[in-house]
């Protein structure tokens, strides 16, 4: 599962990209600019929290260190966590049924949605990264991210629950095959529910058609 889910996001990068693992545990990061070398490191360690950074930079930033937005070269993709059950910080979310079937009502089918246990990833993959040819470029996908986070909040809304504004380019994800050890005396494994090679998105551009002035 490990590796279907990297050569997904991945399979398809710039090889002088680096894709980041990060582990929540020791805060450490590890680079990587193959996906069998990251996906090996990943099934390594299947009893922790365990994220990728869906966005690619262009060196090695070190174990201490993961990347920030200006540092990100390539982005894989857009991305949204939807979390269930109950309500938390004076948010509502939805039920774990509904959860599932508001991704699924996108007005754009999702390529992967993974469940972490405790919420639902969504991800609408580009067909290959896109590499930022500039700043101006990096700002112009940026601001698709947010606007596409802004349409699932409204939505959310609409609906009669709170969805967490995700965009940041340099955002890190959970990764089926491993565990999420949120609660320690609940241990749940992470898993693609949903998959969709089909609807990969041209590139971020694709989007446009569905934000409020596009």
């Amino acid at each position: 599962m490990v590796r279907r889910f990297m050569m997904a996001l991945f399979g398809n990068k710039d090889p002088a990209h680096y894709i980041l693992c990060w582990t929540l545990l020791e805060h450490k990061s590890a680079w990587f600019d193959t996906v069998d070398a990251a996906s090996s490191y990943i099934e390594q360690l299947p009893e922790q929290d365990i994220y990728i950074g869906a966005g690619l930079t262009a060196e090695d930033r070190g174990q201490h260190k993961r990347a920030t937005e200006n540092e990100i070269a390539a982005l894989v993709g857009f991305y949204a966590d939807i979390d269930f059950g109950g309500s938390a910080k004076g948010k509502v979310r939805p039920s774990q049924q509904e959860a599932l079937g508001f991704c699924r009502s996108m007005p754009l089918l999702p390529t992967l949605i993974v469940c972490t246990g405790h919420g639902y990833h969504a991800w609408w993959l580009f067909k290959e990264p896109h590499t930022f040819e500039d700043d101006e470029d990096r700002k112009h996908v940026k601001a698709l991210a947010r606007g596409w986070a802004s349409l699932l909040q409204a939505k959310g809304k609409a609906a009669g629950f709170d969805v967490d504004s995700v965009y940041d380019l340099a955002r890190v994800m959970r990764v089926p095959g491993t565990t999420n050890c949120k609660d320690p005396k609940e241990k749940v494994q992470v898993s693609v529910v949903s998959e969709d090679a089909g609807s990969c998105l041209s590139g971020p551009d694709d989007v446009l058609q569905f934000m409020p002035d596009g």
